[in-house]
């Protein structure tokens, strides 16, 4: 993977804030690379992860309610929470919201849509909750980052 300019950012407000994470951008410029690069770093950390797709419907099943029961039993052994395609939620704002006040110990990562109505479904319930981030397609600086490091003999 091509190391995006946003991630150490991502990272840091991820770890060292109460604020959800949000990041936002358009259709294939990367947003679930980014995610799951990051819980393969906090997977070597140790840290507890629970990542839920929404593009299918048995993990949007999972995450789908305001159940503080529900949502308790699902978070009980997370640190992290990464949702992915947060936007085909039913009520994405509300379920973040839900969960980002009643597990203060849990730190959310959603990723979403930029459309303007899709960032208002997550964003509006949360606010004054969040960190938002828009993820472009790879920047020339990215690529040129990439290719001109040094090769490193293994």
């Amino acid at each position: 993977m091509i190391p995006r300019l946003i991630e150490d950012k991502v990272l840091k407000d991820l770890t060292d804030e109460v604020k959800t994470v949000i990041i936002l951008g358009a259709r294939q410029v990367g947003k679930t690379t980014l995610v799951q690069e990051i819980e393969r770093k906090f997977a070597h950390e140790k840290k507890r992860v629970l990542y839920l797709n929404c593009d299918t419907e048995e993990q949007k099943a999972i995450v789908n309610t305001t159940s503080l029961t529900a949502l308790f039993e699902l978070l009980k052994n997370t640190d992290f929470l990464f949702v992915d395609e947060a936007q085909r939620l039913d009520n994405p704002g509300l379920t973040i919201k839900i969960i980002h006040d009643n597990f203060p110990r849990v730190r959310i990562l959603v990723t979403g849509s930029s459309s303007f109505e899709v960032k208002n479904k997550i964003s509006d319930p949360m606010t004054g909750r969040y960190f938002d981030f828009k993820l472009y397609p790879l920047s020339f600086l990215e690529v040129i980052n990439e290719y001109t490091q040094p090769n490193v003999a293994c």
